[in-house]
């Protein structure tokens, strides 16, 4: 007998959490140190050339992330653009704090930016559409230019103004930058369970069990005629079926039904049974039932079972 492989995928939930997590953080680095190189540029630190290092290194940690998912070549070309970004805001913070014109700078960073969004839009434009990305990016680069033009004239609410709208647009875009990846790539964040099983067979029909003799043998009845029904075929529903009274009133265990005061109307005789020969005449015409008929006292005893028991 043949064994059927069955192969099931379970979403790792746990894994996509973590992806998620790691790509945030490294997002809110990029922030960090975006923000604190603009704090170095305008404070003249000499702590700026270590700052431009860790933001470089900060690229190289976010695109690990796209190693995994897609090729060297196409990665490294996205480290290339990151990078170039890094250089080009380092440069623009410096033309801010010696107010020297900025246009140039400007239009490379808006060439930049248009290369970047291109880029991850060429790479999944179903979850990276290039319109969004264009206007984080943009904004990303509005809110540096904020807040280093808000320290250069000291003013400071602006300038934290500047910082919490730049934290919020990097916060969205490293949720939608972690989202793309997962589910354009959603069978690396499952987990699969193999299974190997021969298959069933079919179970064999049950016969259905036969008609259950009825457990009292025929008793006469002053309300039903043996020709009016047949008792035989008429009660052949199974065990316990046929003790249903309520739902045959003409039942030939009348007398022994307490619940009724009177006695039932008369009974139409239904169609003749395969059997009985058709267009039998019976032997004499049933009484008329008189209203109301007294029950016999024996109906007013109350039996633990709908029957009597048998004679003896």
């Amino acid at each position: 007998m043949h064994k059927i492989v069955v192969t099931h995928y379970h979403e790792d939930v746990s894994m996509m959490i973590d992806f998620y997590n790691l790509s945030n953080y490294l997002w809110m680095d990029n922030f960090i140190y975006t923000r604190q190189a603009i704090i170095s540029v305008v404070a003249n630190s000499p702590d700026l050339s270590a700052v431009i290092d860790k933001l470089n290194t900060n690229q190289d940690n976010i695109t690990k992330l796209l190693s995994t998912y897609y090729s060297s070549d196409s990665v490294d070309t996205f480290n290339q653009l990151l990078k170039l970004h890094v250089s080009l805001i380092a440069s623009l913070l410096s033309a801010i704090y010696s107010k020297s014109d900025t246009t140039s700078i400007l239009s490379q960073l808006n060439s930049n930016s248009n290369d970047i969004a291109n880029w991850l839009n060429t790479t999944n434009a179903m979850e990276w559409p290039l319109s969004t990305i264009l206007q984080y990016w943009n904004q990303h680069i509005g809110y540096v230019v904020q807040q280093a033009n808000a320290r250069v004239s000291s003013d400071w609410v602006g300038d934290i103004s500047a910082a919490d709208a730049d934290h919020s647009c990097i916060a969205q875009l490293a949720s939608l930058f972690a989202k793309g990846i997962i589910y354009q790539n959603l069978d690396q964040f499952c987990t699969t369970i193999t299974s190997t099983t021969a298959p069933k067979p079919s179970p064999m029909p049950v016969p259905r069990p036969g008609p259950t003799p009825h457990p009292m043998p025929k008793s006469p009845s002053p309300y039903i005629s043996p020709y009016d029904y047949d008792y035989d075929d008429f009660h052949h529903y199974g065990p316990y079926h046929d003790h249903c009274y309520p739902y045959y009133p003409y039942y030939p265990y009348y007398p022994y039904y307490p619940y009724l005061s009177a006695a039932p109307p008369h009974p139409t005789p239904p169609s003749p049974h395969p059997h009985v020969t058709p267009h039998v005449t019976p032997p004499h015409p049933l009484p008329p039932h008189p209203t109301p008929h007294p029950l016999p006292p024996h109906a007013h005893v109350v039996h633990p079972h709908p029957f009597p028991p048998p004679p003896k």
